[in-house]
């Protein structure tokens, strides 16, 4: 009797999802699921492929996740070490393209100005060696370069790591949520990760936070897919030495800083155990980062 030859495709595909945020591990502490409030997370299909022995050539093809293209931005210009945390844990996801187009000097506070006329732009490097253009112009400028003249169709923008916090009243203002702004109203998803700190500390925290929320959404995101126009605001705290962000919150926007603080001068004590923060600055000082959604056309005020 002629033996059968079976052949036997088995492709597996992980996915979890939640309608809201996820805990996001940032590093090797524990992170309290009762408290921080999930994200949608997708995990990237796993492929294998088993075949008995045959006498005639079987064909087994497998299915491989999409190249996920990703444009990095940033306001505090493109040598600075926060964009340069940010192409490193970004290219450590699997099936990403990562082009960074960055102001080429440090433009902060600058919203999302526009340079009248066009801008021109030059060849560089992050500074650890990632090919980047440094555009001459706002962060704004950066993504119209981007899309308009080198013809680039990114999957997502991602605007960061900004040194210090972008909250409250400080969110229409920041260069870093411009940029993430301008991708937005192009109907470009955009993801705005701010920390580390005035004194640029801890910029390994945000860019870790990026890449997860990056990776939770991969699934969603895609050229023409932000037809709401917002932009996802990220903030992350900085910790105290042997203390950690305790997850990340959905939270509005805060309205006004805690009393006695402008803003600059939180303090944030990631060893806290209160819980339940109403705005982005409450879920910093407790420890949390903060996930806000910002509007497109948010008017700086």
């Amino acid at each position: 009797m002629r033996a059968r030859v079976v052949s036997l495709l088995v492709v597996g595909l992980l996915l979890g999802a939640c309608s809201q945020a996820e805990n996001d591990p940032v590093s090797s502490a524990s992170i309290d699921a009762s408290i921080t409030t999930p994200a949608p997370t997708t995990a990237p299909p796993e492929s294998a492929s088993t075949a008995a022995p045959s006498t005639s050539a079987d064909a087994t093809t497998t299915t491989a996740a999409p190249v996920l293209r990703i444009l990095v931005t940033n306001d505090d210009g493109v040598a600075a070490p926060g964009i340069d945390a940010l192409v490193q844990a970004l290219s450590a996801l699997p099936q990403v393209e990562v082009v960074v187009v960055a102001p080429a000097e440090n433009q902060s506070g600058t919203s999302d100005a526009t340079t009248p006329g066009g801008v021109t732009a030059q060849e560089t490097t992050t500074a650890t060696g990632h090919a980047a253009t440094a555009v001459n112009g706002y962060p704004a400028d950066a993504v119209n370069y981007a899309i308009d003249v080198l013809g680039l169709q990114p999957d997502v923008v991602v605007s960061g790591v900004n040194a210090g916090q972008n909250i409250g009243t400080f969110v229409p203002l920041s260069g870093t949520i411009g940029a993430a702004r301008v991708a937005a109203r192009r109907g470009v998803p955009a993801i705005a990760i701010s920390g580390g700190g005035l004194t640029g500390t801890d910029f390994a925290t945000g860019a870790t936070a990026a890449a997860n929320e990056v990776a939770a959404l991969r699934e969603s995101l895609g050229w023409g897919t932000n037809k709401d126009r917002t932009v996802v605001n990220l903030n992350t705290p900085t910790c105290a030495p042997g203390t950690s962000m305790r997850g990340v919150v959905d939270v509005p926007v805060a309205t006004a800083f805690p009393q006695g603080t402008n803003g600059l001068d939180l303090v944030f004590d990631c060893g806290s155990s209160a819980t339940d923060p109403t705005d982005d600055a409450i879920a910093l000082t407790i420890g949390f980062g903060a996930r806000s959604v910002v509007a497109a056309d948010v008017v700086p005020g």
